[in-house]
């Protein structure tokens, strides 16, 4: 049996006010999937990289694929613009 999942605005809010995610407050979405909530914006490759290798809460989409800072081959180059999610919730 799983637990219900409850996210508020103060959640969202608290995303798009991280310094150092650069979410524009128009361009993202809400995911909701399994027992998660995200957040998913797209960004420049190397600063979604940056977010990935300091945040173990996103993850980077590779072709379709959700991959964590550890799961990425080794010199992996991101696309010039690529799509991060962000965990907002979990049960």
């Amino acid at each position: 049996m799983s637990l219900p999942i409850t996210i508020d605005n103060s959640d969202i809010q608290k995303a798009l006010n991280h310094n150092g995610f650069g979410i524009d407050k128009d361009s993202y979405y809400i995911l909701f999937e399994s027992n998660c909530v995200y957040m998913i914006w797209c960004t420049k490759g190397n600063h979604a990289l940056g977010l990935i290798e300091n945040h173990d809460t996103i993850s980077i989409d590779v072709k379709g694929e959700w991959f964590y800072a550890e799961e990425l081959p080794p010199g992996f180059k991101p696309d010039p613009l690529v799509c991060v999610r962000y965990i907002l919730a979990t049960n």
